[in-house]
This record gives structure tokens, sequence and C-alpha cells, in this order.
């Protein structure tokens, strides 16, 4: 199969997982490891009312710790401020 071939088979399957899985978190997490590719969703595109910290073409990348965490574990917790997290990229999203 073609490279174009593979594109549209994995966005039927991506497309049927979205509808399968509605509302569970488990979308986002395809949609990130997808870095949120148009070709793989096509139509998608940013919120009219998203979080000014974002700019064009930017999407959120990890969640915020939880409070319970920082208190608990706060060795371990990097700047947790939504401005940071929120844009900080997962570890299979780092060059190495």
């Amino acid at each position: 199969m073609d490279k174009s071939g593979a594109g549209k088979a994995l966005q039927y399957i991506m497309t049927q997982k979205y509808i399968a899985l509605a509302l569970h978190p488990e979308t986002w997490v395809d949609m990130r490891r997808m870095d949120y590719d148009s070709l793989i969703y096509p139509g998608l595109v940013q919120p009219q009312f998203l979080n000014p910290i974002f700019g064009p073409g930017e999407w959120i990348r990890a969640m915020v710790y939880e409070y319970n965490e920082e208190n608990r574990n706060p060795e371990n917790i990097p700047d947790n401020t939504p401005a940071v997290r929120l844009k900080t990229p997962v570890w299979w999203d780092v060059a190495e």
C-alpha cells in the first residue's frame, strides 16, 4: 500500500476509534500521539475560545498535575503552572 493509502487507512481507523470512544480520554491521547494531524483528523480546528496561552497551531501536550501530587511529591514535580505544564511535551514528543 502506498503512503497515501496508508494515510487514508489510518484516518479511517482513528475516526472510527474516535466515534467508538466518544467522551473517553483515550481519544485525546490518540490525537496527541498523532500530533493533531489534520490529515488523520480532517476538519480538526482549534476551538474559538481556546485558552489564550495557546497560539495558532499550538495544542495541549500534557495535563497539570493534581495538587495533592504537588503536596506529596514536591521534589519530583516540575513547574506545574498551566502556562508551562499544558505546553510541556510528553516523553515520546521530545527529540533525543
